[in-house]
């Protein structure tokens, strides 16, 4: 009994060292040799005070307790945090496995050899996990990314299920005792597990939410790095063609004075014409209305028109929003990406696109309007329907600006006509002073 004791107490040392990197991910530092040395002790006073499976498997852990906040390197705080959840969830997973061992195997079994066949599947179940951590390909996999997501949420609906049904039959066993005193602790476990599953289920809610809005802000965080970098390479280009244009002027000079001394008015308009022609494309390069967001946006779509779209940028934004910049890049965006999308569709020739911004002294508007192809429409309560195929996944842009203006206090409007298509924003600006 004495040795299968001792080889129970040294595969659940073994049990833990492996459910650490299993479940957190921490591997046991070598050179903390005392910690080892805690835990062998522990083994070794435990095995010979303990005279059961039970005694032993709660005697020994202070010693593992001790044994893992010495071989990691985290503050004492931190460790304890981490031991305390490393050694609860083993605690509950040997519980589970237990039952099922217990229901499973037919004969009747001494403590210490369920114990150690409990250790051994446990073990088999970390290794596993500790196998699909090292393979980067699994780890990282989409499909087990969404495993992942299957479980947790199959753990959440599977507490849900069994907490009434636990409570129900602990109810029913009450009643069966006709003891008051259980039957008062019962009603107050069922409150508190009720209470317990309404919390579960907010957090549940609270974390869905959190997670959607964290893949936002990291899909416009992406955006807007990549609109930065290509705001940058336009004013490197625009910078540079500048330059060029400089350095050409005295030879445009030169020419546009030829023609004038022989007279050649029409000459000299045609010339002047294409200059300024050229002058247009330099300043076409980057757009700027003010707010680094905006123009972020600006210099992110709009090079994707070509240029036989006539672009018009006007207005300044120099007051500062009381919408967040997420936000307003949120609704901006989504203006400027339906404008270019629905402009990109068109194959008549007066296409184009205008943005104006007008600051006021307590909000600021802003109007988006481009070429299309529609039927009269007015509105600002209602949508206009999308015009793509995929009617369900699109349409989704102007429900979005619609949300985030009038959680912020704004107006939002739109306005179809045969030949335009236009959306209106009014945001808040942050008080003065």
């Amino acid at each position: 009994m004495e040795m299968m004791l001792f080889l129970d107490l040294i595969m659940e040392a073994v049990k833990y060292v492996i459910a650490g990197y299993a479940l957190f991910g921490r591997k046991v530092k070598t050179r903390h040799g005392l910690g080892i040395i805690v835990a062998a002790c522990g083994i070794v006073f435990v095995g010979n005070i303990a005279d059961s499976a039970g005694k032993a498997s709660v005697l020994i852990l202070p010693f593992f307790l001790i044994g893992l906040l010495i071989t990691t390197d985290l503050s004492i705080k931190e460790g304890v945090i981490y031991a305390c959840k490393l050694i609860f969830l083993i605690v509950c997973i040997d519980y589970v496995v237990a039952i099922f061992i217990k229901l499973a195997t037919p004969f009747d079994n001494s403590a210490e050899t369920k114990w150690l066949i409990s250790s051994l599947i446990s073990l088999f179940m970390y290794s596993c996990i500790c196998l699909m951590r090292e393979n980067e390909k699994i780890k990282n996999s989409r499909k087990m990314l969404a495993l992942k997501k299957s479980v947790l949420y199959m753990g959440i609906v599977m507490l849900a299920a069994t907490m009434p049904l636990t409570i129900s039959g602990l109810s029913f066993l009450a009643e069966r005792s006709g003891s008051p005193e259980l039957i008062k602790w019962i009603q107050l476990l069922s409150a508190m597990s009720m209470i317990s599953m309404v919390m579960l289920v907010m957090f549940v809610i609270y974390i869905n939410d959190t997670n959607k809005k964290i893949k936002q802000y990291l899909e416009i965080e992406r955006m807007l790095k990549e609109n930065q970098r290509n705001y940058y390479e336009a004013m490197i280009q625009k910078d540079e063609d500048t330059k060029k244009f400089r350095h050409d002027v005295s030879n445009h000079m030169m020419c546009l004075g030829e023609l004038a001394e022989r007279g050649e008015l029409r000459e000299v308009k045609k010339y002047i014409t294409e200059i300024q022609g050229e002058l247009v494309k330099i300043q076409k390069r980057c757009y700027s209305v003010g707010n680094p967001i905006m123009d972020a946006v600006l210099n992110y779509y709009l090079p994707a028109l070509h240029g036989d779209v006539e672009i018009k940028i006007r207005g300044y934004l120099g007051e500062t929003l009381l919408i967040s910049d997420v936000e307003l890049c949120i609704i901006f965006s989504n203006m400027i990406q339906n404008s270019v999308e629905e402009i990109k569709k068109q194959h008549n020739a007066n296409k184009y696109l205008k943005v104006k911004v007008r600051t006021g002294n307590e909000d600021v508007t802003i109007e988006v309007c481009n070429s299309a192809q529609g039927k009269k429409e007015k509105g600002k309560g209602n949508l206009p329907e999308t015009t793509k195929e995929d009617r369900k996944n699109h349409g989704i842009g102007l429900k979005n600006i619609k949300e985030k203006v009038e959680k912020n206090k704004g107006i939002f409007s739109w306005e179809s006509t045969a030949g335009e298509f236009g959306v209106k924003v009014i945001l808040p600006l942050r008080a003065r002073g």
